[in-house]
């Protein structure tokens, strides 16, 4: 709108970008903004099918025109003549020309005149000669001409270098993820994964392909196929084929079957003789270089796929199955989706490619690739065994929904009991973090008491599960059936290799996390053993709950990297955040949940996204981030059953307490914390809620409510064994010591004597607060000064300004004034000192690379270079820096 508006007077606005990238949508909008701001609009579009007739696009423009009179008809007269004669050519093109530039000029001495042409490529040679010649000769007229253009279609419009030139480019990821979430019918999964890689950033292909994507009754298809297109979309792009020469239509055909991968192996010349090609590059549908072919545009491409009847395809597969010599697992695959009925023996070769599929490919090339199998098998059980194997290899993609789905057909099949119990196990890997906890449970441990009975080695996966289902669940009676399952087990078949190590360590640390660590030695003895990601989930998931946070970085981080790490690990990003979180890690942990709210809006699994929000919003809390934290607390509580999933509900709770806290509603924040325990003392969440102790124990302070309190952490404490974690064993002193003063100082010493606290940063800087405040009351200036002195580094460190400022006053109350923490910025750059200074108020990189039209990179690399010049390591350390003397109000 601003280029019309602005366009000085007789000059020409060409849109250009590929087909669906939005050009008609954008002339649109500008013809409605021009008649709103007074201009007459004349629209016009170019067809192919009279793309050769004379003074077609004058003659629709003509007509657009309208009624004739006055000094206008003379002009008409000329234009009629030559749009009369029988060739259209018998007038001097220049006359036509000066003539339209006349009738334009008559009608824009009364209005203003917009003149918006669509398909300008189509436009015939002679009315393209004529507008751009009244273009260029309306200086200082009230004329503009805004025409649309393919980007192949180059400068022919261009207006003789005078024009403004607009590239509609494709949209960002997130941009076009935005649209396809304004879509009728969003599709979920790998299924929105696939839309968005497929339409690459094109808005006509992220609407046709999300129409039929959520349509498809088939969870996902093959990662390399083209997405279908609606009919109505697949016959306007078929039309543009159409013209082309039939044996270039079945060269785009093979083209449009073959995989990235399989057209980056193959010359062009070994699928297509260039010249069958030439039409379609000069079409601008393909680009043909030295290196290879590609399509210019994914809706061109999926119509030149599925407007081909099947046989068509299926000789496409086999012409591409042929050339694909160096790549043997590519050519079983055309093989195979070139057949169009069952065939056994290609079922059988399609699955012994399946570990060099996923080996090159990864997991969703594989799960397909098993999916194909089984649909091309006769036997009911081979059938139901693909499907199984074809389970986790989709759970692993990022799709949980399929896996379901896969493990669910599988078991309508099956005939062998190991078949059966693998099954249940993926079906309740991939429901494990829905609210149907019981039933899964269930399900799980009848699988696991099966597999002890007749093949016992499969039955650690099955009880793996089902602990994790059970610790995230808290049900008692799912620990006590795992706990009886795994005695049984051990007698049955000893574990004898790592990965079934692995499964019994996080068995045994699930159902029991406050007798955790002792399984310590053995975790960081297996910690050094494991190389897959299962095995490593399960060795970090122990040593989360073992209290050894830098050891489950270490495990988990190895679960997230790797050429087959899972795209989607509900327990494994889970245990990494909230490591992340306890090790004073703070910026990693916000990383960490935003990727894994990604994966879990991917996998359809809204209870991880939600545990993401919780992370983020536990470090915003603690950084004084109040409305962050709110925002991200209100969207985790707005899970509809989130009180139904005990671990998610503690967290919940006690970040509420947490907000309410610093916000000094001490009454809301007890009543927020006192739901962690029943009246009993038995907790809400077996692991979570005794995190939340201390924070407990201060609002009831701040409540009056010291004496309810005390009695209730004696309930609570009379449920756990004589021996917990060091962690528990510090939040209980912490909370004992603030409940009781006068037995706190031999609790507070005791908890600081042991140096294992030192693990959990923030844990030990706030116990050293309270009792630096303990110390104050008791007139131990000196000791005082040395335990808020060690809490105010950890503070400045994590970041954590509100405990940051509540140290600085208690060193001013008790005689010590802390040094300036004020930045002097006299050495910094500008653009340095901007980026400080919104790092100083809290914003993020990808927050500060939006308010200063920056990318990431260039942030990060201008706050990396302000380290040194601030003598400061960490962008925590960064604060109370001065406003930019050119900051702008519009800015924060």
């Amino acid at each position: 709108m601003a280029a019309i508006s602005d366009t000085p007077r007789g000059r020409t606005v060409v849109v250009s970008g590929a087909a669906g990238s939005g050009k008609t949508a954008l002339l649109d909008a500008a013809c409605r903004h021009a008649c709103e701001v007074g201009f007459r609009v004349l629209s016009i579009a170019g067809t192919p099918g009279e793309a050769d007739t004379p003074f077609a696009g004058v003659h629709q423009l003509i007509h657009a025109l309208g009624c004739w009179g006055g000094e206008a008809e003379q002009y008409h007269r000329i234009i009629d003549e030559a749009l009369r004669s029988p060739s259209g050519q018998q007038l001097d093109t220049v006359r036509v020309a000066m003539a339209l530039l006349e009738l334009l000029g008559a009608v824009e001495r009364q209005q203003s005149v917009l003149v918006c042409i669509d398909d300008g490529q189509w436009l015939d040679a002679p009315s393209r000669t004529a507008m751009m010649f009244a273009a260029r000769r309306s200086a200082g007229r009230s004329l503009t001409v805004v025409l649309a253009i393919p980007a192949t279609a180059g400068k022919i419009l261009s207006g003789g270098g005078r024009a403004v030139e607009i590239e509609l480019s494709p949209l960002e990821r997130a941009d076009a993820a935005v649209l396809l979430d304004r879509q009728p019918v969003v599709p979920r999964g790998l299924r929105r994964e696939q839309v968005l890689t497929a339409a690459a950033g094109n808005p006509a292909a992220v609407i046709a392909f999300a129409e039929t994507a959520a349509a498809d009754d088939v969870t996902v298809g093959p990662a390399a196929e083209p997405l279908a297109l609606p009919a109505a979309s697949l016959g306007i792009y078929s039309r543009r084929l159409a013209l082309l020469p039939g044996a270039t239509r079945a060269a785009l055909l093979v083209l449009a079957a073959a995989s990235d991968q399989d057209l980056r192996q193959l010359m062009p010349a070994a699928l297509a003789d260039p010249e069958i090609l030439a039409p379609a590059e000069v079409a601008g549908i393909v680009r043909v270089t030295s290196s290879g072919v590609r399509f210019l545009d994914p809706l061109i491409r999926s119509a030149a796929y599925h407007r081909a009847p099947a046989t068509a395809r299926s000789a496409a597969h086999l012409r591409l199955a042929e050339a694909l010599t160096a790549l043997p697992h590519r050519q079983v695959w055309h093989r195979a989706h070139a057949a169009l009925k069952p065939d056994d023996a290609l079922a059988a070769q399609l699955a012994d490619t399946c570990d060099e599929v996923l080996r090159r490919d990864g997991y969703l090339a594989a799960a397909v690739t098993m999916q194909r199998a089984a649909m091309l098998t006769t036997d009911a059980g081979e059938h139901a065994r693909h499907l199984v194997r074809a389970a986790p290899l989709a759970r692993n993609a990022g799709d949980p929904h399929w896996a379901a789905a896969l493990s669910r057909c599988a078991l309508d099949g099956v005939d062998d009991v190991i078949s059966r119990v693998r099954a249940h196990t993926e079906l309740g890997s991939a429901r494990c973090w829905h609210a149907d906890n019981q039933r899964v449970l269930d399900m799980l441990l009848e699988s696991a008491g099966l597999a002890i009975d007749i093949a016992p080695a499969i039955a650690w996966e099955s009880l793996r599960v089902a602990a994790t289902v059970s610790f995230i669940a808290d049900d008692a009676a799912g620990r006590c059936g795992v706990t009886r399952l795994l005695r049984q087990l051990e007698d049955a078949a000893p574990p004898g290799n790592v990965s079934a190590l692995a499964d019994r360590l996080w068995i045994r640390t699930a159902t029991d996390p406050h007798l955790a660590h002792l399984q310590l030695p053995e975790i960081i003895a297996l910690s050094g053993r494991v190389g897959d990601a299962v095995g490593l989930t399960a060795v970090g998931a122990s040593a989360w709950l073992a209290a050894d946070p830098d050891l489950a970085v270490r495990c988990l981080r190895g679960a997230h990297t790797g050429a087959l790490a899972p795209r989607f690990g509900g327990l494994a990003s889970t245990a990494l955040c909230w490591a992340f979180v306890e090790s004073g890690r703070w910026d990693e942990a916000v990383d960490a949940a935003a990727t894994m709210s990604s994966s879990a809006a991917v996998a359809g699994v809204p209870v991880v996204a939600r545990i993401a929000d919780l992370v983020i919003a536990t470090v915003a809390a603690r950084r004084g981030q109040i409305a962050t934290s709110r925002e991200r607390l209100k969207s985790a509580a707005a899970l509809a059953d989130f009180r139904d999933r005990p671990a998610l509900a503690a967290w919940i709770h006690h970040v509420a307490g947490s907000i309410a806290l610093a916000e000094n509603q001490d009454t809301t924040a007890y009543a927020e914390l006192a739901e962690l325990f029943d009246e009993s003392g038995l907790p809400l969440h077996a692991y979570a809620s005794y995190l939340a102790l201390p924070d407990y124990a201060e609002a009831a302070v701040s409540t009056g409510r010291i004496g309810q309190a005390r009695d209730q952490l004696a309930r609570i404490l009379s449920h756990l064994p004589r021996s917990v974690s060091p962690r528990l064993t510090q939040l209980v002193a912490h909370a004992d010591a603030v409940l009781n003063p006068d037995t706190a100082g031999a609790r507070y010493f005791e908890a600081l004597a042991d140096p294992a606290g030192n693990r959990w940063p923030f844990e030990r800087a706030r116990l050293r607060i309270s009792y630096a405040g303990w110390l104050r009351r008791h007139r131990r200036r000196r000791d005082c000064q040395h335990q808020l002195a060690a809490a105010l580094t950890v503070m400045q460190d994590v970041g954590a300004a509100p405990w940051v400022d509540l140290c600085t006053r208690e060193l001013r109350a008790a005689g010590v004034r802390p040094q300036s923490s004020s930045v002097q910025t006299a050495t910094l750059s500008s653009q340095e000192h901007n980026v400080v200074y919104l790092v100083s108020e809290g914003y993020t990189n990808p927050q500060i690379a939006t308010i200063l039209n920056l990318s990431v990179r260039t942030v990060s690399n201008h706050l990396y270079r302000s380290f040194p010049k601030l003598g400061v390591t960490s962008r925590h350390q960064i604060h109370d820096v001065a406003r930019p003397a050119t900051w702008t109000s519009e800015r924060p």
